[in-house]
C-alpha cells in the first residue's frame, strides 16, 4: 500500500495538469464527432447512393445507367468535391465510364469500368453484381452475333425475369458514427494515457529515490507490478469517462453486440496504451522527451493507421507499415464490428484476430519494460 499511496500522492499534485488534459482531448473529441456527418446506410436500402460519371456518352451507356436507376440513386459533385462526398459517405460508391468504352467493349482492348466502393457494403455488393450481370448479358450478344433489335431492351427482358433480391435490416443499428468515434479514441489514448502516465511516473526516476526504495521491504519487480496495477486503475477511470460520453452520443447502438464488442475492443487496445507508456518510461528519463514521444506516436500512427483517414483511403504500402503499430488492428478491428451483422465463427474471426494481435503487443511492451527495468537497476547498484 505505500507504494500505491505515494502513487496516489503524486496523482493528486499533478490533478491540475490531468484535468486539463483530459478536457482539451473530450472536447476535441466532441468537435470531431459533430464534424462527422454519417450517411451510410448499410443493410438497409435497396438502392444506392452513388456518382455516375460517363465520359463516353453513347446509346449504349445511357441505356447502361437507365438500367442502374433500379439499384441506384444517381447524385451530382463538382469533380473537387467528389472525393469529399465519398469520405463522408455522400456516396457509397464512384462509377467512372471511360471514353471509347461503347467502340471497344467485348473486344481484345476493352476498357474497364472504373469503381470505388465503400468496403463491406451489401448495397455497393448488389450494384456490382447487377453491373456484372448487364455487361456481361451484353458481351455475350456481341461476342455471338446474335442478332436482335434492339440490345438493351433484349437485355432487359431477361433481367427482369430474374427474382429480384433485397438486403433486409439483418443489422440492428447504424454503428459508422459510433465506429468513428471509437476510431479517434486510439489517438485519445495515446496522446492521453502516455501523458499522464508519463507525468506521474518520471516522479520514481530520480537515482536516489530509486536507491532509497531498494532499501525497503518492496522488492523492485513487486514494485513495478504495483506501478503497472497504479497505471491502469488511473487509465480505467479515463477509459470509463469516455465511455459514458459514447454512451450518451450513441445510446441507440452502444447496448447492442456491436457496441459492447467496440467497448471490448477499446479495452483492449487501453492495456496496450498502458503497456506502452510503462516501457516508454523506463526507457526515457526526461518528462520533455516522454511528452514528445507521445505527441508523436499518437499522430503518427494516427495518420497511417486509419484514425484520421479511413484505411481503404490509405495507399497499400502506408498500410504495410502501419500494421507494426497496435492502432492499426484496433482501427482494424472497429471496422470489421461496425459492419458486422452475423455473429459466426467466420464473420468473427478478423475481429477474434485483431484482439490477439492487440493483446500480444501488449505482453511484448510489459516484458520489455521489466527486463529493461531490471537491467537498469543491476548497473545503478
Amino acid at each position: 500500500m505505500t507504494v500505491f499511496k505515494l502513487y496516489l500522492k503524486i496523482l493528486n499534485q499533478n490533478k491540475v495538469t490531468i484535468f486539463v488534459y483530459l478536457g482539451i482531448f473530450i472536447l476535441l473529441t466532441l468537435i470531431m464527432v459533430n464534424t462527422f456527418n454519417s450517411n451510410t446506410e448499410n443493410f438497409a436500402n435497396v438502392k444506392t447512393d452513388i456518382a455516375f460519371i460517363d465520359h463516353d456518352d453513347t446509346e449504349f451507356t445511357r441505356n447502361f445507367k437507365s438500367y442502374l436507376a433500379d439499384y441506384a440513386n444517381f447524385k451530382t459533385f463538382k469533380e473537387d468535391k467528389l472525393e469529399d462526398a465519398f469520405f463522408y459517405r455522400e456516396i457509397q460508391m464512384i462509377i467512372e465510364i471511360p471514353k471509347g468504352f461503347t467502340d471497344k467493349f467485348s473486344t481484345q482492348e476493352e476498357l474497364k469500368i472504373k469503381t470505388k466502393s465503400v468496403p463491406d457494403s451489401a448495397a455497393s455488393y448488389t450494384l456490382e453484381q447487377a453491373m456484372d450481370n448487364y455487361l456481361n448479358l451484353a458481351r455475350t450478344y456481341q461476342e455471338n452475333n446474335i442478332s436482335t433489335g434492339d440490345l438493351h431492351e433484349a437485355i432487359m427482358a431477361i433481367l427482369t425475369k430474374e427474382a429480384k433480391t433485397e438486403f433486409i435490416q439483418d443489422q440492428d443499428g447504424d454503428y459508422s458514427g459510433a465506429e468513428f468515434y471509437f476510431n479517434y479514441l486510439s489517438y485519445i489514448f495515446l496522446g492521453l494515457i502516455i501523458s499522464v502516465i508519463c507525468s506521474i511516473m518520471i516522479a520514481f526516476k530520480p537515482l536516489d529515490i530509486k536507491r532509497r526504495n531498494n532499501l525497503g521491504a518492496i522488492s523492485n519487480k513487486k514494485m513495478n507490478f504495483i506501478l503497472l496495477f497504479s497505471n491502469f486503475l488511473l487509465a480505467f477511470l479515463f477509459y470509463l469517462i469516455l465511455i459514458i460520453v459514447a454512451l450518451i452520443l450513441y445510446s441507440d447502438v452502444m447496448f447492442k453486440a456491436n457496441g459492447f464488442l467496440l467497448m471490448l475492443n477499446a479495452f483492449i487496445f487501453l492495456l496496450t496504451v498502458i503497456s506502452l507508456a510503462y516501457l516508454l518510461v523506463v526507457i526515457f528519463n526526461s518528462r520533455n522527451i516522454v511528452g514528445a514521444l507521445a505527441t508523436v506516436i499518437s499522430l503518427g500512427s494516427s495518420f497511417i493507421c486509419g484514425v484520421f483517414i479511413p484505411q481503404f483511403l490509405i495507399d497499400d504500402f502506408i498500410l504495410k507499415i502501419a500494421r507494426i503499430f497496435p492502432s492499426y488492428w484496433y482501427v482494424n478491428a472497429n471496422e470489421k464490428i461496425a459492419s458486422l451483422f452475423k455473429y459466426d465463427y467466420i464473420m468473427m474471426k478478423p475481429i477474434y484476430n485483431s484482439f490477439l494481435i492487440q493483446s500480444i503487443f501488449t505482453f511484448i511492451f510489459i516484458a520489455l519494460a521489466l527486463t529493461i527495468s531490471k537491467a537498469k537497476q543491476r548497473a545503478e547498484n
